[in-house]
């Protein structure tokens, strides 16, 4: 595993705050659109409005080699609180965010939780 020096600051719903290693990774941002497609033909009208919801897929490292096992779940169980999060991103400043889907990996040596972040107001 290379080594990260980038950390991203989180602070989720129930208030619990995590500065954690992670992997950068590109986000995407979808349109606001409605398709309507005409009997008889071969081509729609594509109507767009304003930008939509900026996404995020995210990879964090607990690396303690002590305690990773038992940090991952105590970020598991804060993640059970509906309430957005606060993510405090390097390049992207604050967002308010909710996750859409966690995956975890724990290992002997470190654990990774990959969260796909969707923007919120």
């Amino acid at each position: 595993m290379e080594i990260i020096n980038e950390k991203i600051s989180i602070t989720l719903g129930d208030g619990s705050r995590w500065e954690l290693p992670y992997n950068p990774a590109p986000y995407n941002v979808d349109f606001n659109v409605s398709e309507f497609r005409f009997l008889q033909t071969e081509v729609a009208y594509i109507d767009r409005a304003k930008m939509g919801v900026r996404k995020f897929d995210v990879i964090l490292y607990f690396l303690d080699k002590e305690n990773h096992l038992n940090d991952y779940k105590k970020f598991e169980d804060s993640c059970r609180d509906s309430r957005y999060w606060i993510v405090n991103h390097p390049y992207n400043g604050e967002m308010n965010m909710q996750p859409l889907s966690i995956e975890f990996n724990p290992t002997p040596l470190h654990t990774t939780a990959t969260i796909s972040l969707a923007e919120t107001l």
